[in-house]
């Protein structure tokens, strides 16, 4: 759906409808799915160690898969939900919106709130970028230790090579994106925008996700 709102605003060159209750639903839509995209990832790089490490000890049974697996899945959702609600539709502050820019430039709780936009970056897009990095390089060194140290441990190898080589590109991806653009709006609060920092987030960091988005299945590819 944020696809198509950002496809129609392209097209048109103005966002429509242009209503108050658009731009608050459109950014609630677009931070929705950013802060997921991290957030889950974070948790898939966690659930490779599960799933190559402990799969037999914490997913042997239905109670155990619905706590490890699906309970969690389910708290990300609610939470990151409830927060943008607040964010975009709870949080009493007077928007600005323009309706000549991508998401009508934003919501007013980055410039009224900016201790509430600083942990909004911090804990849904700095933190776990980092995360992730230091999350799948941990799973390939305990990869490369296992095979040559353990060999004995009963470890399909074979069979989950290529998934944990698929950290290489999605590492790459979240350092070169949502880890970079976390630090520009963490900036944007605290100091202000420039010239040049508006020019690099509306003109690279917010269509590379789209481009990343689109990339992520063809690194998946490689857990084939």
């Amino acid at each position: 759906m944020d696809l198509f709102m950002i496809l129609n605003f392209l097209q048109t060159g103005v966002v429509k409808p242009s209503t108050n209750a658009y731009c608050r639903a459109w950014n609630f839509i677009d931070l929705l799915l950013y802060a997921l995209l991290s957030i889950m990832m974070l948790w898939t790089s966690i659930e490779w160690h599960i799933l190559i490490f402990h799969n037999q000890q914490l997913l042997n049974t239905q109670r155990k898969l619905v706590y490890v697996h699906y309970a969690p899945v389910a708290f990300i959702f609610g939470y990151l939900t409830d927060f943008y609600m607040y964010i975009a539709f709870i949080h009493q502050c007077e928007n600005q919106f323009d309706y000549s820019q991508v998401v009508c430039a934003g919501l007013c709780v980055v410039i009224d709130t900016p201790v509430l936009g600083v942990f909004d970056q911090l804990a849904h897009t700095i933190v776990p970028s980092i995360l992730i990095v230091i999350a799948n390089i941990c799973l390939l060194l305990r990869v490369l230790w296992q095979k040559h140290y353990r060999m004995r441990q009963a470890i399909y190898w074979r069979k989950h090579r290529k998934m944990i080589w698929e950290f290489l590109p999605v590492s790459v991806f979240y350092l070169c994106s949502y880890l970079s653009f976390g630090f520009i709006q963490c900036y944007h609060m605290t100091h202000g925008p420039t010239s040049l920092s508006i020019i690099i987030q509306q003109f690279y960091f917010f269509y590379l996700f789209y481009i990343i988005g689109a990339l992520r299945p063809f690194a998946c590819l490689n857990s084939i």
